[in-house]
């Protein structure tokens, strides 16, 4: 909405569930292409919050924001999402198991991880990818 000195006025009206459908294309645009989606299961409200621009030259201005909450789901049985864990896992070729837990549960869609190394007195990841078995529990 913007409001000008010469007593114009112009408004923007969307229809929530419009304004739905836009939302959501914008998050699909920002996805990663093969590895994530998301879940959009539940109609939660549109949240629509208007901010002055206290800051802004034109004392008459606004600033709308929209959200809506998505869950976001990241595909590592897919072919870009088992690179995605082998990229991260060759950064850590040879790391201390700690610093391999701590480094992949940073990752914003990694929830648990369970590592198993062999021989049982072994404390460093292998060398090689080659030598590790990766496994993605839903």
């Amino acid at each position: 909405m913007t409001l000008t000195g010469k007593g114009e006025f112009l408004m923007y009206l969307y229809d929530k569930n419009h304004l739905r459908k836009i939302l959501i294309k914008l998050a699909q645009s920002h996805l990663l292409r093969g590895v994530e989606s998301f879940a959009d299961t539940f109609k939660p409200p549109v949240i629509v919050s208007v901010l002055s621009q206290s800051k802004d030259p034109d004392p008459f201005s606004l600033k709308a924001t929209a959200q809506i909450e998505i869950q976001v789901l990241y595909d590592f049985e897919s072919t870009a999402g088992k690179k995605t864990v082998q990229n991260i896992l060759s950064d850590l070729l040879s790391a201390e198991k700690d610093r391999v837990e701590k480094t992949l549960l940073n990752h914003p869609y990694i929830k648990d991880v369970h590592i198993r190394l062999t021989p049982f007195w072994s404390r460093k990841l292998p060398s090689s990818l080659d030598a590790i078995d990766i496994q993605v529990v839903k």
